[in-house]
Formats: C-alpha cells, sequence, structure tokens
C-alpha cells in the first residue's frame, strides 16, 4: 500500500482510520484541501483521484487485466495566521495497465 511505502521510507503517515473519520464527518467528500489541514496536523496531503478503473480486458468474458486511470495531487500544508492552507506543490496524471504485455486468463 502507499502508507506501508511512505512508512518504509522514513516519511511519517496519518493513520487512515483518522482520515476515513474525518471525511465521514464532513459527508465523503470535501472541496479544498485547506478544510483537511485546518482539522488535522500534517505538513502535506496527497489526493489520489481515480477516474476509471476495470479488471477486464475489453471484449473478453474469460481474460483479466486491470487498468487504472487518474491523478496524483500533493498540497503543501502552510500556516495562515491563525489557520492553516493546502497550496498545491505537485500534480501529475497516471494511466496504469497491469499486466502490460498480454491480459491473464481466468482460470
Amino acid at each position: 500500500s502507499i502508507h506501508h511505502h511512505l512508512n518504509r521510507n522514513g516519511i511519517a503517515v496519518v493513520e487512515a482510520d483518522r482520515v476515513a473519520n474525518w471525511m465521514n464527518e464532513v459527508g465523503g467528500l470535501w472541496p479544498d484541501p485547506s478544510d483537511l489541514a485546518k482539522d488535522i496536523d500534517t505538513g502535506y496531503i496527497a489526493q489520489i483521484d481515480i477516474e476509471d478503473l476495470s479488471f477486464r480486458e475489453p471484449n473478453s468474458t474469460d481474460m483479466y487485466r486491470g487498468r487504472a486511470h487518474g491523478t496524483v495531487s500533493v498540497y503543501e500544508v502552510q500556516a495562515d495566521g491563525d489557520s492553516k492552507r493546502a497550496l498545491q506543490v505537485f500534480s501529475k496524471e497516471f494511466r496504469i495497465e497491469y499486466p502490460r504485455h498480454q491480459p491473464m486468463s481466468a482460470s
């Protein structure tokens, strides 16, 4: 997982349950990452938006190939008087396909 990978590289990560609880309190989505920055003490916020996700090979009932398309955005949390705000410092679109060379049989 991303959480495990970051921890393994010495990057402290806020527990996923804490962020999930916060999201439940605000209704599941937030329009501005600054809202999260105000309530959870962190230096950076990473947001992964998955726009499309599939697992089957097109036009096949017994072949699998995972595909994902989305955007990774990173925000730096900065103090703004008595409050905090999140400023975007990185954004990159991604397209992932696995396995790359050929699909796998369901069997």
